[in-house]
């Protein structure tokens, strides 16, 4: 093998095993500054530079391109809204190594809050015994009944006798309230 040959394959592998680049911090203080038109050049200078590795943090996650191009954006959204950067200190290590702590406890926050909304959101869970549930569904009788009609007869079965409809009163409960 070449020497030349050599220097290029080690080069590729430095390339491709650190995709973040090193940051100016002259950079990251300037665009922490404020609104002044050097602040967001030096800020649209960090974005440009970073949404690509965050980009592909996301991607290597397991996310679909639509979804990692959301939370990419979702991400700088946040980071900007809140402005985190004022909680950059050089002293404490590398910028790279911020955001991409910071990019891990957004990609949590979100998985957190969209399993929430599949669970209802803010709604107040209501117990449920599934075990039980599940306990009586295989101990039943095998049926030749519609799931309608066996789900018909578990709720009268189900019900204690004075919520049961009387017989002959149709369309009212029992004390002609059209509530329980």
């Amino acid at each position: 093998m070449s020497s030349g040959h050599s220097k290029l394959s080690k080069a590729h592998i430095r390339l491709t095993a650190a995709p973040f680049s090193n940051t100016h911090w002259t950079v990251v203080l300037s665009a922490r500054a404020g609104q002044d038109a050097p602040s967001r050049e030096a800020l649209e200078n960090l974005c440009r530079r970073y949404w690509a590795p965050l980009y592909a943090f996301i991607r290597r996650q397991g996310e679909s391109p639509h979804d990692a191009r959301d939370l990419t954006q979702a991400f700088f959204a946040r980071l900007l809204e809140k402005d985190y950067l004022q909680a950059v200190v050089r002293e404490k290590g590398r910028f790279r190594s911020f955001l991409l702590a910071s990019l891990k406890h957004f990609l949590s926050n979100e998985r957190d809050r969209t399993r929430a909304q599949e669970r209802g959101g803010a709604q107040v869970p209501i117990p449920l015994d599934f075990q039980t549930a599940e306990t009586h569904y295989q101990i039943e009788p095998v049926e030749h009944l519609s799931p309608e009609r066996i789900f018909e007869r578990r709720i009268r079965a189900g019900l204690p006798c004075h919520a049961r409809r009387p017989r002959g009163r149709v369309g009212r409960f029992a004390g002609g309230s059209r509530t329980l």
